[in-house]
This record gives structure tokens, C-alpha cells and sequence, in this order.
């Protein structure tokens, strides 16, 4: 390989996004390194083994985030891959593993329970799917660790290669430093994180699913959430993923413009809500309601705020005609210091779901972000409905409970 020019090094870079990675604005380390790996053997004539993998590992995602941006690609490419000294060490020579995190004690177990499966399914209800107990050792020793759901070829097969409806690959599961993240790759029956007692924070860019048929874009809310809150379930960052609706309008080519259109983005959003009152905006984009705006934007003089969603108009703040919602279906409470949040009080017949994709995502057919699974998070496809389980243990201390036991023994 020759070094190329800067333009050069971009054009290279992007075109390889764009084209094996069909532009999707992160993907799970497996998937980077399938396409990697056969770009180069394509370009440069040559086959990368496990140690170049780690090499590349430990330059691109030193923190074991196991997701790649196209950002960080862009970077590595520029200042790694075009560099031959760099390139040298990541193919003969060696890449150390970051020692920041030589002292991390903390091993992760993901259980999937089956509560519901279509009555053809190779999946039976109640089964459970117990995903190996990951350390640090394992994430940096392992080539691959994602576990794919779909079609025959796949890790799990949950529907036949013949139906025509669904994608090869629905869904993967990805291990990470503080556990495992989750991504949907179907286009058309979409992955739904189930909304029941606990409650979810809505952020600018979510899809929300009311029932079967109503779904709506949560357009702007304010004020975004401080912190992150164990009582509630936070899925995506806010700034990434209106970010990125907001780049497809401008023309970048570099890390740099790239960080300088994220600065002039925050900026225009803060000047955007400035003065406003505690507010959300939801966009119905499909359903009976579809075009219509809900504001809830009263003035505020408790600490908390709620709407109510549901059939019946005496009942409810926001009145839904859709059959398939419940006569007070859900809610949506503004928490002072936190934001607004969605649940269900009570169970409904059909459910409330936020999609993993993005409104973006979702309107252009793409794949979702990587998202964390919490314990306790359930994820709805089509007739499935898995429940999660992640449990999380500290070495040291099961280290010390067993010298402990074996002293007491003596």
C-alpha cells in the first residue's frame, strides 16, 4: 500500500464506509471487521489473522465500547492506516492493550427469557438463552463476539430462510466493557424496547409506539435530561442521534469540519430553547392522528406534570381513536431535574414500545444505534417478546469469599 494524499486518504475512507457499511453512523466491532477484512484482501491482496484484529482493536476502541462510529474511522484512517509506520506495527509488530483498564474486576451474564413466540417458532416459551459470562480477558482474547437472530445461519433462527418478509439477520447482541448492548438490522418489523412499569426518558428523535397502529416522533422536548437516573431506562444520547439528522444537511469531508458542524449544531439548538418552558413536542407519523402535533407545554406548579394517553376523552389529556388503545393507555410525566419520561400505570392489551431505530433510521430503512440492555428491559419483535436479564459480579469480591469459605473450612 502507498501513502496517500489527504483527499486521497478521505475519498478512501468515506467510500468504504459508504459502500460496505451502507452509510449507517455505527456499527458493532463484528460487523466493522467482516467488511475490514474483506476490503482489504479485495485492495491490498492480503488476509488479516486474529493478533491484527486485536492491533486494530486496541487503536479504534481502546475503551471496549465494541461499536465503531464513522468518525473514529475517519481518524484511524488519517492518522493510522495511512501512516506507514503505524501500519507497519499493526501488521508485523504489535499494538499494547490500553492499561486503564488492567484493573477491571467486573464480569457480565446476559439471560434472554422467552415470554412469547409464535406457535411455528424453533423457540419455545419459558426457554431461556444464557449468553457466557464475560470478562476483561474475554473481550480482549475473543475475534468475535456478537450473536446474531434471524434466518438460518444465524446464532439463533427465528424465522424460516423461505419467508420473504424479514431480513437474513433481524437482530445482533453485542458484549462491551459494562455489558451487552443490543442492535436491530431489520428493516421492516422493527425492534421495540416494551415500555410496562418502569419508566423510559424520551429524547429528541425517539419513535414511540402507541398501541398497534400509532406511532409518534418525539420532535423536541426541554429541558434534557442532567444526569442518568437507575430508576429509568436511557437508550440513546440526544446530541449523536440529532446530530446526525442535522449533518445530512451539510456537506463534511473531515474529523475536523465534522467537529466543527457539532459545535455549530449545539450552539443553534441551545439558542433554539432558550427562555422556553418545560415542553414536549410529539409528531403522530402514523395512525389515525397522522400530521397532528401534541404540545404539552402547560405552565408547571407541581414538581411533577403528567398526560395521560388513551381511548376515552373524559379520561385523558391526549384523546387517541386507534381501537387498539386502551381507554387510558399510557402516560407522559415531566420529573423536575430528569425530564419526561413514559410508562404504563397499568398494563395495556397491546402495548407501549419506544423503537430501537431513530425517526432518521427508521424513515430511511436503516439500522439502528448499538443500545444497552438493562436488567429488566424487555425487547419486542413481531410475535416475540424476550425479557433481560443482565447480572453483574464483582471478582474481588466473589475472590474474597472464596478464601474466605476456605479459611473457615481449615
Amino acid at each position: 500500500m502507498i501513502k496517500l494524499s489527504k483527499i486521497d486518504v478521505y475519498k478512501c475512507a468515506y467510500d468504504f464506509w459508504n459502500t460496505e457499511l451502507h452509510r449507517h453512523d455505527e456499527v458493532t466491532w463484528d460487523e466493522f471487521m467482516i467488511h475490514f477484512i474483506k476490503y482489504i484482501k479485495q485492495n491490498a491482496k492480503f488476509q488479516l489473522d486474529d493478533d491484527q484484529m486485536r492491533n486494530l482493536r486496541n487503536l479504534l476502541d481502546p475503551n471496549l465500547n465494541m461499536s465503531i462510529t464513522m468518525r473514529e474511522f475517519l481518524i484511524f484512517y488519517e492518522r493510522h492506516w495511512n501512516n506507514i509506520h503505524d501500519r507497519r506495527k499493526i501488521l508485523k509488530e504489535g499494538i499494547p492493550f490500553p492499561p486503564i483498564f488492567e484493573k477491571q474486576q467486573f464480569s457480565y451474564e446476559l439471560k434472554l427469557t422467552v415470554e412469547k413466540a409464535p406457535k411455528n417458532s424453533t423457540l419455545r416459551e419459558g426457554e431461556t438463552l444464557k449468553f457466557t459470562k464475560l470478562d476483561l480477558p474475554s473481550l480482549i482474547q475473543e475475534a468475535t463476539l456478537d450473536k446474531t437472530f434471524g434466518k438460518e445461519g444465524c446464532d439463533y433462527v427465528l424465522v424460516k430462510k423461505a419467508n420473504m418478509d424479514y431480513q437474513d439477520q433481524l437482530f445482533r447482541i453485542t458484549p462491551f466493557l459494562g455489558g451487552f448492548k443490543v442492535k436491530c438490522n431489520e428493516r421492516n418489523k422493527r425492534l421495540k424496547f416494551k415500555v410496562e412499569n418502569r419508566p423510559y426518558i424520551l429524547l429528541p428523535g425517539m419513535v414511540i409506539q402507541i398501541g398497534l397502529n400509532s406511532l409518534f416522533k418525539v420532535s423536541m422536548s426541554n429541558p434534557l435530561p442532567r444526569d442518568k437516573h437507575i430508576e429509568f431506562y436511557t437508550l440513546f444520547s440526544f446530541e449523536k442521534d440529532k446530530f446526525f439528522e442535522y449533518l445530512n444537511e451539510q456537506t463534511v469531508q473531515t474529523p475536523e469540519e465534522y467537529d466543527l458542524q457539532f459545535l455549530k449544531f449545539r450552539n443553534n439548538y441551545a439558542n433554539k430553547l432558550a427562555g422556553e418552558k418545560e415542553f414536549i413536542r410529539l409528531e403522530c407519523i402514523k395512525g389515525p392522528e397522522k400530521g397532528q402535533i401534541f404540545d404539552l407545554n402547560e405552565k408547571l406548579t407541581i414538581k411533577q406534570l403528567r398526560y395521560s394517553f388513551g381511548r376515552i376523552k373524559s379520561m385523558n389529556e391526549v384523546h387517541l381513536s386507534d381501537v387498539t388503545v386502551s381507554s387510558t393507555h399510557c402516560t407522559i410525566s415531566y420529573h423536575r431535574n430528569v425530564g419526561w419520561t413514559i410508562e404504563e400505570l397499568s398494563p395495556s392489551a397491546f402495548g407501549t414500545y419506544i423503537l430501537l431505530p431513530t425517526y432518521e433510521q427508521y424513515k430511511n430503512g436503516s439500522a439502528s444505534y448499538p443500545h444497552e440492555i438493562q436488567d429488566g428491559m424487555k425487547l419486542s419483535l413481531d410475535e416475540y417478546v424476550f425479557k433481560c436479564e443482565v447480572k453483574r459480579t464483582d471478582e474481588r469480591l466473589e475472590n474474597m469469599k472464596a478464601k474466605y469459605q476456605n479459611t473457615k473450612s481449615v
